[in-house]
């Protein structure tokens, strides 16, 4: 009888057995797959094709055999009757069963089997038949296909014979046979994954600062290819129960632990690359490497934007290239933003007092070269620095003694140029330039604190104009004396703070300079009261006899340019009081000139 199935039996089993009370029968089978197009044979061939390339045979000469224990049980029930029990227990697989070095049988069992089963005497008549159709051939140690009946006979004699069988696998077979493919794949894949990992963890040393993300990445690598084979089919398919040929185990656990000790290593190194790229930057500048160590710090501060050491780094790096504008601006936002405590806190003011004294410095320099403006945009940049950090940090006094100490050169080089110009008689361009020094003061009077040198300076214009006038008025030479009487007018009118200068600068010379001066650009009344001043300051009226006829003089000139029919001079002297013997000379003059 032959059977296109699953597996086509090369020796069948339809052989009369004696069967002898009480002992077991074991009926063996093999089996050889002969391709045949129905989808079992499709599924199996798979397996099969596995198998041969994992022995190393030809896919034609795979084979395996599968035996059953047949047990008989005789039991006397009765008298002369007795009770035959037949089942089958154990089956299992063998041959051409194994890839590489797995023993597949159990994986070979089939599921199912379609057995006629009959006995019969020694005459060959039925005693006892039963079939089975799709019966699950179950698992080793458990009983399946089992019968009995009852007989009066010699049950020595008895013969079993299986007239029809097939074994065969359902659609359990396919998710069984993909299970373990997939596993034996993963098995051996594992091996070459584990050496992979081992190659990507050699030699890795968190002390290499450069390499360390690099390495870190190839950890990365590792553990992924570790966890891919911690979660392997294999594990819950292929080593249930079986050996582990390639050390699979043993050296994942190993690999496991030292990849392990590895990620602790680099976590540490990672949290603290910032700290590690500073030192680096450190030991690049103790071997004179300062663009390595600017690139060390950049780098801890691209990994950690408030890695204050790192910033304080840059900033002397900065102070040492002369870069000092940079420096200033690097410590901004580390007081501002970051705002250190500590050892921090102070490191940041130490290097602030750095920079700091390389500004004053250079403005030394620049006012010792008399370029104040210089020396000022310089200081206006530790000004902002301040007015950005007020609330951190106490701008140093000295500021504001170098901000003046410029400020008072700019003021002073005004009035430089301005005396230059007076030495040569350019009494405009003195003129212009006192009156740009007394502007300055009046904008920055926080640092000029008083313009006394200005006006002094003012007053030497003033007085220069009038010599200059009176000079040309005696050469009767009167466009000239209108070009030089006119702006020494426009000096006494535009600036009323010189006569208050004069008043209280209590020089008896200043005073009698004055009398004339305020008496040539025609204000009597503030000459006179000059004349006042000088006379109570215990002055002899000879000391000033030519102030006082000059005075007395242009007063009455100036009356006389007002059209003053009504002047009375006794009525004047009486009202301005100067009926004294001390005002003689001023009373005279003034008297001849209305007349």
């Amino acid at each position: 009888m032959r059977h296109f199935l699953l597996f086509s039996f090369l020796l069948i089993f339809a052989l009369r057995l004696p069967v002898h009370a009480g002992k077991t029968i074991h009926i063996t089978q093999e089996f050889a797959f002969n391709p045949h197009p129905d989808k079992h044979q499709l599924i199996t061939h798979d397996i099969l094709q596995t198998i041969a390339r994992g022995s190393g045979k030809l896919r034609a000469y795979t084979s395996y055999q599968y035996r059953l224990g047949l047990h008989v049980i005789i039991d006397q029930t009765e008298r002369d009757i007795k009770r035959v029990s037949v089942y089958i227990k154990d089956g299992h697989s063998w041959g051409d069963t194994r890839y590489r070095d797995f023993d597949l049988a159990h994986l070979l069992m089939p599921d199912l089997a379609n057995i006629t089963l009959e006995i019969v005497d020694k005459e060959g008549m039925s005693l006892h038949k039963k079939e089975w159709e799709g019966l699950d051939v179950v698992s080793i140690g458990e009983r399946w296909l089992e019968t009995e009946f009852r007989y009066s006979g010699d049950t020595d004699m008895l013969h079993i014979s299986f007239p029809r069988y097939r074994f065969y696998y359902d659609h359990r077979s396919s998710h069984r046979f993909t299970l373990w493919r997939e596993a034996l794949s993963a098995y051996y894949e594992a091996g070459a994954q584990l050496s992979e990992v081992k190659a990507l963890i050699s030699g890795m040393d968190t002390c290499k600062v450069q390499s360390l993300l690099l390495e870190e990445f190839r950890l990365c690598r590792a553990e992924r290819i570790m966890g891919e084979i911690r979660h392997a089919s294999f594990h819950r398919v292929l080593l249930s129960g079986q050996n582990d040929p390639d050390s699979i185990l043993p050296k994942f656990d190993h690999l496991y632990m030292q990849t392990a000790l590895l990620r602790q290593a680099y976590n540490r190194s990672l949290a603290g690359i910032d700290s590690l790229y500073y030192l680096e930057g450190i030991r690049e500048s103790e071997n004179q490497s300062p663009a390595k160590a600017i690139e060390m710090f950049n780098a801890a501060i691209s990994y950690n934007p408030f890695h204050i050491p790192s910033h304080l780094a840059l900033a002397r790096a900065d102070l040492a290239g002369q870069n000092i504008n940079q420096a200033l601006h690097r410590l901004i936002p580390v007081f501002t933003i970051m705002n250190p405590t500590g050892d921090d806190k102070y490191r940041l003011e130490r290097v602030t007092r750095e920079v700091l004294d390389n500004y004053f410095a250079i403005t030394d320099s620049l006012r010792s070269d008399g370029r104040y403006t210089e020396s000022l945009k310089l200081l206006q940049q530790v000004k902002e620095f301040c007015d950005h950090t007020h609330p951190y940090f106490d701008c140093p006094g000295e500021l504001h003694e170098y901000t003046a100490a410029s400020h008072l050169g700019v003021y002073r080089s005004f009035l430089t140029v301005s005396r230059r110009a007076l030495r040569n008689d350019n009494i405009r361009l003195a003129e212009t330039y006192t009156r740009s020094a007394l502007s300055y003061q009046a904008d920055h009077d926080e640092y000029v604190s008083d313009n006394k040198e200005a006006l002094e300076k003012m007053f030497m214009v003033f007085s220069r104009s009038r010599v200059l006038a009176d000079l040309f008025e005696l050469l009767e030479d009167s466009l000239a004396y209108r070009r030089n009487i006119h702006p020494a007018r426009e000096i006494a009118t535009g600036f009323p703070e010189l006569y208050t200068h004069v008043v209280h600068s209590g020089n008896h010379d200043l005073l009698a300079t004055a009398v004339l001066n305020y008496a040539a650009v025609g204000m009597p009344e503030k000459s006179t009261e000059l004349l006042h001043m000088l006379k109570n300051a215990g002055v002899e009226p000879a000391v000033v006899a030519y102030h006082q006829r000059v005075a007395g003089t242009k007063t009455a000139d100036f009356y006389k340019n007002q059209n003053k029919a009504d002047f009375s001079p006794s009525q004047y002297f009486r009202e301005s009081g100067m009926e004294g013997p001390w005002f003689e000379t001023f009373r005279k003059y003034l008297l001849e000139a209305w007349q």
